[in-house]
């Protein structure tokens, strides 16, 4: 059961059985002998408080309030070489038996501490994750990117009704090639408050993504390149845009700035700064070159999926762009003196075209499934909980997922 800052634990042992070896010295011209026998307990019942901290990620467990009663105690030793001894060492053992009880009482609140640090050790490292997972590339003939995505637990705070894990989080670019020179992913530094998760959680279980981890994400995939490209040629035939009249001949996105997600008004954004984009096209027969700056913000919704594999995702989605700000460099051929013809084309063709290739659907998160077969020998090999992800939320500075195990 649980309680402020840890559980309230009670142990029964029934028809607990302890094998005894007792030397007796020689006394006089009785030699000396080893006696054999055993001690009994009907039932032992242990019962504490195990308070829970955690000190660089791993779980510490410390008995208190400790109780251990002892329910028809016996000890029965066999026959000795002496039978003529048997009255007088049965007496003594009057002196034996609570020597034996203490020794119990003193074991067991270390061997439930033991027991129950390793069980929930277990538990607790169920939620280290090191992943990775690809994102298929923009265009056929480039490499896909791969990110990785890390969790350890860092604390533990137990109340009286909930038990909450408190994670480190790292997300990278297996391979960076940062097009610029930057200190790192940008920090939560937004208009609200960072606030905390609802404790306790409203269902079975919640877990919250910090905005700072949902933003090395977003940095991760800038690091990786993926905002900037050069192409020209065969590689441009993944975009068909045949269909619009338009034939790309080569086209260059460079992404000055990571893309920041934000949730000032309690939804997520992502937003997208100092992108730009340089293009030379053929549209219905005539040459078009130009460049832009442009600036562009779309909400980011939230799903599941089973993979191939038959595992859950959280699965990343861009909505309808919000804001989409284009900023003309150059316009030749076609669109020349024409900056708003041009704007409509690349806000309502191009870029959406482009981006939904980018991101669309493909950045997905595997949840993987709890491992609980080491808390008892009872249960099976592989005997696991899956997370079952039902809700999303904003709560200030996270994303909060209401989830219940199945």
């Amino acid at each position: 059961q649980l309680i402020e800052d840890g559980l309230d634990i009670t142990l029964a042992l029934n028809n607990f059985t302890m094998d005894l070896e007792i030397l007796t010295p020689a006394v006089s011209i009785f030699p000396a002998q080893v006696l054999t026998g055993i001690f009994t307990v009907d039932q032992i019942t242990v019962d504490l408080d195990a308070l829970l901290s955690m000190e660089n990620g791993e779980l510490i467990v410390e008995a208190d309030n400790i109780a251990v009663d002892f329910k028809n105690t016996s000890i029965l030793l066999f026959d000795s070489i002496l039978p003529i001894l048997d009255e007088w060492i049965n007496e003594g053992l009057d002196y034996i038996e609570p020597a034996l009880l203490g020794i119990l009482e003193t074991a067991l609140p270390f061997l439930v501490e033991e027991e129950l640090s390793n069980a929930l050790g277990e538990f607790s490292e169920a939620f280290s994750l090191d992943e990775e997972f690809e994102l298929p590339a923009l265009v056929d003939g480039q490499e896909p990117t791969v990110l990785k995505f890390q969790t350890q637990p860092s604390n533990v705070f137990p109340t009286a009704k909930s038990l909450r894990f408190e994670m480190a989080g790292l997300s990278y670019a297996v391979e960076s090639v940062r097009p610029y020179s930057v200190p790192g992913s940008p920090m939560f530094k937004t208009c609200g408050p960072v606030g905390d998760i609802p404790t306790p959680p409203p269902g079975p279980m919640v877990a919250a993504l910090h905005d700072d981890l949902l933003n090395q994400l977003t940095f991760a995939l800038w690091d990786s390149g993926t905002l900037n490209l050069s192409l020209d040629g065969d590689s441009l035939a993944d975009l068909d845009l045949a269909s619009y009249g338009v034939l790309l001949n080569a086209l260059q996105l460079d992404g000055m700035l990571p893309p920041v997600i934000e949730s000032c008004d309690g939804v997520m954004k992502l937003q997208v700064g100092d992108l730009f984009l340089d293009t030379d096209l053929i549209l219905l027969g005539e040459a078009a070159q130009f460049s832009m700056w442009l600036q562009v913000e779309a909400t980011i919704e939230f799903a599941t999926q089973e993979n191939d594999e038959g595992v859950t995702e959280l699965v990343f989605e861009l909505e309808n762009f919000d804001s989409l700000v284009m900023e003309v460099v150059t316009n030749q051929g076609m669109f020349e003196g024409d900056d708003a013809g041009l704007v409509d084309l690349i806000g309502n063709t191009m870029l959406p075209l482009l981006l939904d290739n980018l991101a669309g659907d493909a950045l997905a998160l595997e949840i993987p499934a709890i491992d609980v077969s080491e808390l008892s020998p009872d249960l099976p090999e592989g005997t696991a909980l899956n997370i079952d992800l039902q809700a999303f939320s904003r709560k200030d500075a996270y994303l909060a997922i209401d989830a219940g195990l199945k």
